[in-house]
C-alpha cells in the first residue's frame, strides 16, 4: 500500500504493482518542501523511493472520503518525471478524482491542465514538462469569500506557470475515489494512465499560497 504520513490514515491501494519491483530514486534534490512526505510507498525501505508507473495499468487508489468534498478551496501537490508524452488528444492524470470533481493531468503537449468541475473554467499551464527528469506540480484553487469567485492557479518548479482569476460556480462532489496516476470514471473504471515515476504527493483542503 501507499501509507498516507498525515493523521488521516488515508493509505492508498497500489494497483497491478509491486511497491518494491515498482520504487525507483525518488526526488532529492534542492526544491524540497518543508513538510513530511505526504506519501510513503509500500514497506519501510532504506533511501529515496518514488513509484514508477507503466502507463498501461498501474495506479494508486485512495478510497473516497467526505474530506475529499473540497468546496471552499484546496491545492494538490505531486513531484513527476513522466517517461513520454500522451498520444494525441489524450491526457495523463496526475491526481484526479474524476471529471465530475477535480483533475490534475497533463496533455498531449506536455502542459499540466488542472479542471474543476462545477467551476465556469479551467487552467493549462503555458511550460512543457520534458521526460526524462523531476519537476514539482502543484494546483490551486482559491475561493474570495468578498466575491464568490475562484481563482485557479498551476505552479511549475515553485513559480506561477499560468492561473485564471475570477471563475464563477461551486466546485461539485462526487463518490468516486481519488487516483494518483490515472482517473476515475463511473463507466470505465480508470483511464489516462501516467507512464512515469511519482513522489510526495499532497492534497490539502485548503488553498495554499503561491507565495
Amino acid at each position: 500500500s501507499a501509507l498516507d504520513s498525515s493523521r488521516n490514515g488515508l493509505h492508498g491501494a497500489l494497483f497491478d504493482l509491486d511497491p518494491r519491483a515498482g520504487r525507483v530514486n525518488g526526488y532529492d534534490g534542492a526544491f524540497d518542501p518543508p513538510e513530511p512526505m505526504a506519501v510513503f510507498l509500500g514497506a519501510a525501505l532504506e533511501g529515496n523511493f518514488a513509484l514508477e508507473l507503466n502507463g498501461i495499468d498501474q495506479y494508486v487508489m485512495v478510497q473516497n472520503e467526505v474530506i475529499f468534498d473540497f468546496t471552499t478551496g484546496f491545492a494538490l501537490e505531486i513531484w513527476i518525471d513522466i517517461d513520454r508524452l500522451p498520444p494525441a488528444g489524450e491526457t495523463m492524470a496526475l491526481i484526479s478524482k474524476g471529471a465530475s470533481a477535480f483533475d490534475l493531468s497533463v496533455d498531449d503537449s506536455g502542459v499540466a491542465v488542472f479542471a474543476v468541475s462545477g467551476l465556469s473554467g479551467d487552467v493549462t499551464g503555458n511550460t512543457p514538462l520534458e521526460p526524462g527528469g523531476w519537476h514539482h506540480v502543484a494546483a490551486i484553487a482559491e475561493l474570495n469569500p468578498d466575491t464568490s469567485l475562484w481563482n485557479l492557479i498551476l505552479m511549475l518548479d515553485g513559480e506561477i506557470d499560468s492561473a485564471e482569476y475570477g471563475l464563477t460556480g461551486t466546485p461539485d462532489v462526487n463518490d468516486l475515489a481519488l487516483c494518483f496516476g490515472a482517473r476515475p470514471t463511473p463507466a470505465k473504471g480508470v483511464e489516462s494512465f501516467l507512464e512515469g515515476a511519482i513522489d510526495e504527493i499532497r492534497a490539502w483542503a485548503t488553498a495554499r499560497s503561491p507565495e
